[in-house]
């Protein structure tokens, strides 16, 4: 007889040996699929616990006489079911638990984690100036002010952040889109142009997609290798941008991967909009306003109600949960601190200007956090 139990050893489930055929003897209530088996290890997902101990994650659970899942363990249990310590962890079991047999989403983030995005972003960032004055009405004035609000911008980057929906959402300098609007922020206040909160952001949003349309493609070394690899796990692979949906779809047709079509894309993500109040969902309105970052003298917002919803669809959609979820993104702020605070693992890839303050980040999460240069480093990690 083995038992699942927390760290303080109180037993939360019991099971008897199963033969091979899946685990028997969950708690009486529970529904449960068999998620994989693997080196004698049998993964349940438990679809409907009656009772579980908070220490515990009741959803995704093990069962081998010599299983640690952290935090809980699996072992064997006397006759009266206490938990004993007569089976010492395997490490090689450990490593399974946190590779495919337990990941059931992939996400990812593009413009900047697919890419590079100063290559990429470098002809957007020549035409922006120019459709920006133009559509401002005040062309010459304008470019009197664009240098300097770029160096600005540049100098006081990640203090100064790219401040949407009244709160700072990511990094000024985080990449040239982001670079580009907030310098414009500059002149435009320079210049008492576009006030009205409503014309700025109707501004600015239009003269963002017209100079997307100029950016080039640059695709990272391995990325097409990497984002194979992903998609030949089994496991389903999702793109979840900031961007429109047709500019990735495009972009993701052009890798050169056997079948694109196997990559689904979800575009105008709005992962920068921070809500303030309760939404119902209760993942959501359990999450802290925010994060602190001690290399950063502001804070890191959680609570991006836009971006939960779209996870959240996918999650209803996949059958999967945060701690079985991945996520790989460029811009800690923007791609990775919702998910990480919910439990998702997550990856971060550096960018030619990555903070202190990101790795830091990232560092914390322990297990369920990596930092890498090459996204086939990612796809080795998410097999395991």
């Amino acid at each position: 007889m083995y038992a699942a139990a927390s760290e303080s050893g109180a037993v939360t489930q019991k099971c008897v040996g199963s033969g091979g055929s899946g685990p028997a003897g969950l708690l009486a209530g529970d529904k449960a699929d068999v998620v994989d088996e693997h080196a004698g290890i049998v993964v349940v997902l438990v679809v409907d616990r009656v009772e579980a101990d908070p220490q515990l994650d009741p959803r995704l659970v093990a069962w081998t006489p010599e299983f640690d899942p952290r935090p809980g363990r699996l072992g064997p249990v006397d006759a009266e079911g206490a938990a004993t310590d007569d089976a010492p962890p395997r490490a090689d079991v450990t490593a399974a638990w946190r590779g495919v047999m337990t990941t059931q989403l992939i996400i990812l983030d593009f413009d900047g984690t697919f890419t590079d995005s100063e290559e990429e972003g470098a002809p957007f960032a020549a035409a922006y100036p120019r459709l920006m004055a133009a559509a401002a009405g005040a062309p010459d004035a304008f470019y009197d002010h664009w240098e300097g609000a770029l160096a600005a911008t540049r100098a006081e980057s990640p203090r100064f952040g790219w401040r949407m929906n009244g709160r700072d959402a990511a990094p000024a300098d985080a990449d040239p889109y982001i670079r580009c609007s907030m310098a414009a922020h500059k002149v435009l206040d320079a210049l008492g142009l576009a006030l009205d909160p409503p014309v700025r952001d109707k501004l600015l949003g239009e003269t963002y997609q017209a100079a997307y349309a100029h950016s080039a493609i640059a695709f990272r070394p391995g990325a097409c290798e990497a984002l194979q690899d992903l998609v030949d796990t089994g496991i389903p692979v999702v793109v979840v941008t900031n961007s429109s949906t047709h500019h990735v779809v495009r972009k993701v047709g052009q890798l050169g991967l056997r079948d694109a079509s196997a990559v689904k894309v979800f575009g105008n993500a709005m992962k920068f909009w921070v809500e303030d109040g309760p939404i119902g969902d209760a993942r959501f309105d359990g999450l802290p306003e925010r994060e602190a970052a001690p290399r950063l003298d502001r804070p890191l917002w959680l609570r991006r109600s836009r971006y939960f919803a779209r996870l959240a669809e996918l999650w209803a959609e996949h059958g999967a949960t945060p701690a079985t979820t991945v996520v790989c993104g460029d811009i800690y702020e923007l791609d990775l601190a919702l998910p990480a605070a919910l439990g998702a693992g997550v990856a971060l890839m550096r960018r030619a200007n990555t903070y202190a303050f990101e790795e830091d980040a990232v560092a914390a999460k322990g297990e369920r956090g990596l930092v890498v240069d090459d996204l086939r480093a990612f796809a080795r990690w998410v097999r395991g």
